[in-house]
């Protein structure tokens, strides 16, 4: 077999000054591409192009230069080293899989190991020879989410029924014997966790990639925030992998979390209570301040829309900052039955205020949210002009059913207006309407109070 030969890493070392705030992230198109992502001015820079094929992995190794393997669903998975001057891969070894290859994720473990992982097996590629050796077997799995290191520690996680998202969480041990230990499996469906890919460490935190975000993750929690934006299309979720050098740069020792929402939210992230009342945001109060920094709400007006996530947190659709977990109605500045959007953003500010240029600034997933009124609508079914004879009317509710709506018909039977209450158990309903005998003209039809199953009323 051929000694890997990789050529030195001058582009890099001339071309970037690279900072342990720093991770890498591989972009596949006509041509693949590595790219800096730089966490304390976020960034995003090009510095190796032209890459064929497709990476489905890569770490940066020792000398100089990245390894990847490029495994499309199949049973063969192919191992390159990459000249980062130039782009050109030279191939290492093809490997045939029994389980098949499918999604898989690289960690280099040593100076000249590289522990892959891939459909419930876990192999050792060594470097110095190009052999790979299998150290474990487990029932094959749907994904591999993450393999990354932390503190010395070896994490793994994984998603066993396709489409579900839910994730395995695992620390593995190379040593004496390989062994994996479960230590959390993370609902997919939870609010913040954004259904990562791959985790790479920086200066002591945890990022992944995307083509419009860099995301921080917390490992304490297993959730996600967005730590950098910048303007793209799409958001495919990419490979990443972690500098071997430096662990400095303004975003490095970094604590801060914005915390979590309590997961009881409902799937449409939608908080609303009736007119004029206090919105009690289900914030679960864990978040983590360092000295200087608050916890503030910001308010945001539909459509939340931009080029990139932090121009809209700029943007002239902020409304209001609120200094706690509480949104009290403003009059003059928000209004009954509009939709909304609230970002909890933990920062160096007042509190009540925001500022983004703080390096260690953490976010919280936006919820929407509302002060609402229930409504009804009425349509005639049966139009006819300079008709004779009863009308059918149909009535749209918005809220919550049941709905006890009471309304009156105009003209008067004996001088005296006609009053009903009714109540509708869904969202939709009819009503009969009746002129007295002889009656020629106009019948009106008006609500006058409605409430719904949360307890809001409108008169």
């Amino acid at each position: 077999m051929r000694k890997i030969r990789y050529l030195g890493f001058i582009c890099l070392l001339w071309c970037h000054v690279l900072t342990g705030q720093q991770i890498y992230e591989a972009v596949n198109g006509a041509t693949s591409s590595i790219w800096l992502l730089d966490a304390g001015n976020c960034t995003r820079t090009e510095i190796v192009s032209n890459i064929t094929p497709d990476i489905d992995d890569f770490v940066e190794v020792p000398g100089g230069g990245f390894f990847m393997v490029s495994s499309p669903y199949s049973s063969l998975a192919n191992f390159y080293s990459i000249d980062p001057s130039s782009g050109a891969t030279t191939l290492l070894l093809s490997f045939s899989i029994p389980t098949g290859s499918g999604p898989s994720r690289l960690l280099l473990v040593s100076s000249t190991e590289i522990l892959w992982a891939v459909r419930g097996r876990f192999y050792i590629f060594d470097l110095s020879t190009n052999t790979l050796t299998l150290v474990a077997t487990y029932p094959p799995t749907f994904f591999a989410w993450h393999l990354y290191m932390h503190n010395g520690q070896i994490y793994y996680s994984e998603e066993s029924i396709p489409g579900s998202f839910n994730e395995n969480m695992y620390t593995l041990s190379l040593t004496p014997t390989f062994s994996r230990t479960l230590i959390a499996t993370v609902p997919g469906n939870w609010l913040e966790l954004g259904n990562i890919r791959d985790i790479a460490e920086a200066c002591d935190q945890l990022y992944s990639g995307g083509s419009t975000q860099m995301l921080n993750y917390n490992l304490n929690n297993y959730t996600t925030s967005i730590h950098c934006s910048w303007p793209g299309g799409g958001s495919s979720i990419r490979p990443v992998a972690p500098l071997l050098a430096g662990t400095s740069g303004p975003a490095c020792g970094c604590t801060t979390d914005a915390g979590t929402w309590n997961y009881n939210i409902s799937t449409n992230q939608l908080v609303e209570v009736c007119a004029g009342g206090i919105i009690d945001l289900p914030h679960s109060g864990d978040e983590v301040l360092n000295a200087g920094q608050n916890l503030s709400f910001a308010l945001y007006a539909l459509p939340f829309v931009c080029d990139h996530y932090y121009e809209c947190l700029t943007s002239s659709n902020l409304l209001y900052v609120y200094s706690s977990d509480q949104l009290n109605f403003l009059p003059g500045i928000t209004e009954v039955n509009q939709l909304y959007v609230i970002i909890p953003i933990a920062s160096e500010a007042p509190p009540g205020s925001f500022n983004l240029d703080d390096p260690c600034r953490d976010l919280q997933e936006p919820l929407y949210v509302r002060w609402r009124t229930p409504t009804v609508g009425f349509t005639e079914n049966n139009p006819v002009a300079c008709g004779t004879g009863c009308r059918t009317l149909q009535l749209t509710f918005d809220g919550s059913a049941p709905f006890t709506l009471t309304y009156s018909v105009n003209p008067s039977v004996n001088g005296v207006l006609q009053t009903f209450t009714q109540t509708f158990t869904s969202s939709t309903a009819t009503i009969v309407t009746c002129p007295p005998p002889g009656y020629t003209g106009t019948i009106e039809v008006k609500a006058l109070s409605l409430s719904d199953n949360s307890g809001c009323t409108c008169n």
